[in-house]
């Protein structure tokens, strides 16, 4: 018998206990994956099937959280789009929630419910399945 294989949560932070703090917040539903590259971000959810959520910060150099989710909801619309922030642009976040790159926002701190709220549950997230061409869609 195979082990059930969990849906992944990719958290994307330049601080390490924010990192650490998602992880233990989403354990129960999600397997988190922990980068600090908005590149390696973009690559996994490329290369991992299972990815459902995308959870960013807003300052990942060289760019921005939003313009990473904005590339996220162009090839794998499935994946829902979480930003965190302490940035205080809101001309710019404002301008991603209306282009649908951002789908969830949160200030940092984050709390624990507000973090589960976000990112939602498996079943809520959805089933997808891959395409030959890398994006995702709903079953």
């Amino acid at each position: 018998m195979q082990p059930t294989q969990r849906y992944k949560l990719i958290a994307l932070d330049s601080d390490e206990k924010t990192l650490r703090e998602i992880a233990e917040t989403v354990s129960p539903n999600f397997e988190t994956i922990r980068v600090r590259n908005p590149q390696l971000a973009l690559n996994l959810c490329e290369d991992e099937p299972l990815v459902r959520v995308l959870v960013t910060e807003h300052v990942v150099h060289p760019q921005t959280g939003q313009s990473l989710l904005e590339v996220v909801r162009l090839r794998y619309p499935s994946i829902r789009r979480v930003m965190l922030t302490t940035y205080a642009d809101l001309a710019v976040i404002v301008a991603g929630l209306h282009t649908g790159a951002i789908q969830y926002l949160a200030h940092k701190p984050i709390q624990r419910g507000e973090l589960l709220a976000a990112v939602g549950q498996p079943a809520s997230v959805g089933i997808y399945a891959r395409t030959s061409g890398g994006s995702r869609l709903s079953a």
